[in-house]
C-alpha cells in the first residue's frame, strides 16, 4: 500500500466523527462476503461502517482502531449463531469519555 498524507487525512463526507460523551452502538455481523462492523452514534444520529472481505480473515487490518480518550462499556447484547454458523450478530454499547 502506498501511503500519502491524504491516506491519513479525514474527509468530512466519508469519515465518521465522534465527540467525547457520545453514546455509541457497535454491531458486528457476518455476511456472505465477510465481516461488517457498523458504528451508530446515538448522540448525533451519524452512522459509519467498515467491511472486511472473507479472503482477508486471517490477516490483521492495516491500521488498527485507535481511540483517543477512554471508553466506558455501558452494556452489550448478542444474538446466537445460526445452525449453519454463517450468521452472527453482536452489539456493544459504549460511551466516549
Amino acid at each position: 500500500m502506498n501511503s500519502t498524507l491524504a491516506t491519513f487525512t479525514p474527509e468530512v463526507s466519508r469519515d465518521l466523527f465522534m465527540n467525547s460523551g457520545d453514546k455509541l452502538t457497535v454491531a458486528l455481523h457476518d455476511n456472505a462476503n465477510g465481516l461488517v462492523a457498523t458504528i451508530t452514534d446515538a448522540t448525533t444520529g451519524e452512522v459509519g461502517s467498515a467491511a472486511r472481505h472473507k479472503r482477508h480473515r486471517r490477516s490483521a487490518p492495516p491500521h488498527p482502531l485507535r481511540v483517543l480518550g477512554s471508553i466506558d462499556d455501558v452494556g452489550s447484547t448478542a444474538t446466537s449463531l445460526s445452525d449453519s454458523g454463517r450468521e452472527a450478530q453482536h452489539q456493544l454499547d459504549f460511551k466516549l469519555t
